[in-house]
């Protein structure tokens, strides 16, 4: 039987909102294999607890076979403020953020294909792809990396330290937005440090810069008050329920999706 991937049947769903969300990010290098749940299976309790005292995710990075990898313990802290730190976990196995350095931004395209069939084929297409079409120092800066969420969305991958969540990504796309910063927002599913409804709201305003202000929710609706571009107005944006195969070969699964329905 021929499993349809699901980044196929999901090609017409919206990706606003789609994006995880978090305030910071611990990104760990860890070249070789990962499996299914690497944060699980190769990250210790004292590292976890540090993530969640600092009020970070953790993800699992390694450099493309045909770049120059970083020594073994290297990490990367980006938070919400839009700073990007890298150095060597300690002796004890965790970071000291006082010892790291400023670091440049980051590409990390998902690959973890023990999760889905997807991020494997797909991702790893975009890495082979953006090696063949992207300047050797842009190429430099492309990480894979674990489980984004997501993988109906593939090929997924996220910029840090904008810790914006991309998808449905091709090299041309990427080779753009590395070298210029501009990216459609038909490519964007959201920054993660705003939820669902704001991460709608951003992209329904793409490119333009946002500030929120308010929100008053009714049932599945949400009037969200903001300003953009000097301008300060008010969207609905409406939460629904729709079943989706979110996984390939899974059983359908009921997600929630994300629409801008009205101006006021």
């Amino acid at each position: 039987m021929t499993v349809i991937p699901c980044s196929q049947i999901n090609s017409a769903r919206p990706l606003a909102g789609t994006a995880p969300t978090a305030d910071s990010w611990l990104i760990l290098y860890h070249p070789g294999a990962w499996g299914e749940r690497p944060i699980d299976t190769l990250v210790d309790e004292e590292l976890t607890s540090w993530a969640s005292h600092n009020n970070a995710t953790i993800l699992m990075a390694r450099s493309p076979q045909s770049i120059a990898q970083y020594p073994f313990h290297t990490y990367w802290f980006s938070t919400k403020g839009g700073g990007l730190l890298r150095g060597m976990l300690t002796q004890d196995g965790v970071p000291d953020l006082s010892t790291a350095d400023p670091a440049t931004s980051l590409f990390l395209v998902c690959t973890n294909g023990k999760r889905d069939q997807c991020c494997a084929t797909l991702g790893r297409r975009l890495i082979t792809q953006c090696e063949q079409d992207l300047a050797p120092e842009i190429f430099a800066t492309v990480l894979e990396c674990s489980h984004l969420g997501g993988h109906r969305f593939a090929p997924t991958a996220m910029c840090i330290p904008a810790n914006l969540v991309l998808g449905r990504l091709d090299s041309t796309v990427v080779n753009r937005f590395l070298t210029t910063g501009v990216i459609d927002a038909q490519f964007v599913r959201g920054s993660t440090y705003l939820d669902p409804v704001e991460q709608v709201i951003e992209v329904g305003k793409w490119p333009a810069q946002v500030e929120f202000h308010s929100r008053v929710t009714h049932g599945v609706s949400s009037e969200v008050s903001f300003t953009c571009e000097g301008i300060t107005e008010t969207l609905t944006v409406t939460d629904s329920l729709v079943e989706t195969i979110a996984s390939c070969g899974s059983e359908p699964k009921t997600v929630h999706e994300f629409h801008l329905s009205e101006r006021t």
